[in-house]
Parts: structure tokens; sequence; C-alpha cells
């Protein structure tokens, strides 16, 4: 929704209010780090405060608080499956205790490198932009429906403009929703998900997941729909493959964990997926997917977390080439 006038002293109150919980939520996001953490580490967690910033200013000057209200519902209600998931791990591990020499299912699927398979999985979400129009009109009008009820007014979007309000409600509810998670995981050593699926620095700060959505809630709100939906499609696939093929067939090492297999496999998958989108140059494609080949190998050696820059750079070039 098309942000609607607010009193002033509200308005002035809710931005003191959300400017504080940004700085809090910021340091907590620092105070992860070690000290004696490479440099690499810090660089991350700075550029996705500053896509934070940025994305939250974005969302409040072309939303309204009714549309705050609904991104906080989508993760109060994740919150809450997580907190059932909690429970019942928690039973599930006493009723365990006294259980020997049993090895949990997920340590089975994840020997010989196929842990990242599962650590990957999140990544397909990206497909669902690719579902028939036809499949979402009936939540884009239900959606409409609720939103009349709740503001006395039609809903001031084409359905285009909802595949991008809700590409924004969803990423910033799971940007709200990791940032809890980590933030329990690290300062309250509570896991959620199994310590196989974090690499080894990730057990000490904050993971990718929440680098993914923190990026992708950042484009969301600067860049326009078709710019947004290839540029998660293509970061997204390109990252999932790239890192699976390279961890269980990679052999020839490009540089440090970069395999020529891992970047031919990324870079043809996302080639195919893009195939798919409609009304999307091929030579366009190829320079995006170049563009992103050559960012990954050059990150090698930096070492920024490639869910936190993948798909702002790939929207930047989709941007400038005017797809």
């Amino acid at each position: 929704m098309i942000n609607t006038n607010a009193p002033r002293e509200l308005s002035d109150l809710l931005s003191v209010f959300s400017l504080i919980l940004l700085i809090i939520a910021t340091t907590l996001l620092l105070n992860s780090i070690s000290k004696k953490r490479e440099l690499s580490a810090r660089l991350s967690a700075a550029i996705a405060s500053l896509f934070t910033y940025r994305g939250a200013f974005l969302f409040s000057m072309y939303y309204s608080y009714l549309d705050s209200a609904v991104m906080f519902l989508f993760a109060l209600l994740t919150s809450s499956i997580t907190f059932i998931i909690i429970l019942l791990k928690v039973l599930f591990d006493r009723f365990l205790k006294d259980v020997k020499n049993s090895l949990p299912i997920h340590q089975v699927f994840l020997r010989n490198g196929y842990w990242e398979i599962a650590r990957k999985s999140f990544h397909s979400v990206a497909l669902l932009l690719l579902l028939p129009p036809q499949i979402l009109w009936s939540l884009y009008i239900s959606f409409s429906l609720i939103m009349e009820l709740l503001s006395g007014k039609g809903l001031p979007l084409n359905y285009l403009a909802f595949i991008k309000y809700m590409i924004i409600i969803i990423t910033g509810s799971l940007l709200i929703y990791f940032f809890l998670l980590e933030v329990i995981r690290i300062y309250f050593n509570l896991n959620i998900f199994p310590e196989t699926l974090l690499r080894p620095h990730e057990k000490r700060y904050f993971a990718t997941y929440f680098y993914t959505a923190t990026s992708l809630f950042f484009i969301a709100t600067l860049f326009p729909l078709s710019v947004v939906a290839r540029s998660i499609i293509a970061a997204l696939v390109y990252d999932a493959l790239a890192a699976i093929f390279g961890k269980i067939t990679g052999k020839r090492i490009i540089i440090k964990d970069r395999t020529l297999e891992g970047i031919l496999a990324g870079a043809l998958g996302t080639f195919i997926t893009l195939l798919i989108v409609p009304h999307t140059p091929i030579l366009i494609s190829i320079i995006a997917i170049a563009g992103l080949v050559f960012v990954d190998i050059l990150n090698a050696k930096i070492g920024i977390d490639d869910n936190l820059i993948f798909p702002l750079i790939i929207a930047v070039i989709f941007q400038t080439l005017n797809v």
C-alpha cells in the first residue's frame, strides 16, 4: 500500500524508535564477530547494516504503518513455528537422552559433502518467482479484499506491484526472523538448525541465511520488479549450484575454494533458468552471468559473504542494461 499520512508526532516517535532498534541490531551484529576474526567478516556485517538502514528507510518512504504490521505479522508467525520446533526438539532430546550409539538422520545425509545441498535448499524459494501468474492471482484477490477491510479503501496496487510488494514483505519478515534466530543462537547458545549445517566460522557469528535475507530485502526496495525477480533468481541459483557442485565434484581449483566445476555448474544452471524468465535477452543474460562469475572469483580474495553481494551485483548489471 502507498504510504498514508500519519500525525507528525506519531511519525517522529516511530522514526526515533525504529532508529534505536536498528542501532541495537547493528551493535549485536558487530559484537557477534570476534575481534580476532579477519576483516571480511566485519565488512560483511558493515554492508549488511547499511543495506538494512537503507532498505528500512525506503520502505518507510513508500509504505504505510499497516504494511509494517503485515511484515511483523509474517515474522511473528514464522517465529511461532520456530518456538514449536524448539519445544519439540527439547522434548525429543530428552526422550532420546538414554539412547546410545545412535546416529541422527541429518548426520547420515550430511556425510561426504552432501551437507551443502541441505545448506542451499533455502535458495530454492527463488524458483517460486517462476510460477505462472494465474496461480498467484487468487492470492492477490484475497489479499486485496483483506487490506480493503482493514484500511477502508481499495488496494492501490496492480498485480505486478503486488508481486514486488510481497517480495518486500516476505524478505523483510525473514530479515527480522533470521536476525532474532541468530541472536538466540549466538548469545543464548540455542540452536534451531543442526550445527552441521553451519560452516565452522558461522558458529561464531551471523550465518549466511541472514545475509541472504538482508540483500534480497535491500534490492527489493531499491529496484523495479523486473530487475528484482531476475536478480533473486540468478543470484540464488548460481550460488546454490556453484556451492553444491563445487563441494561434491570440484577438483580443479581456480582460487581458494572456487573450483572450475562449481563455477561452470553455477553459470550454466543460471543461464538455463534465465531462459525460462520471460523477456530476458540471451545476450544480456550472458553478460550478467559473466559479471557474476568475475565478482565471485574476485571476492574469493576479499571474503565478503557471497549471498550479500551477488543479488546486488546482478541487479546493478540488469538495471544498467535496462532489462
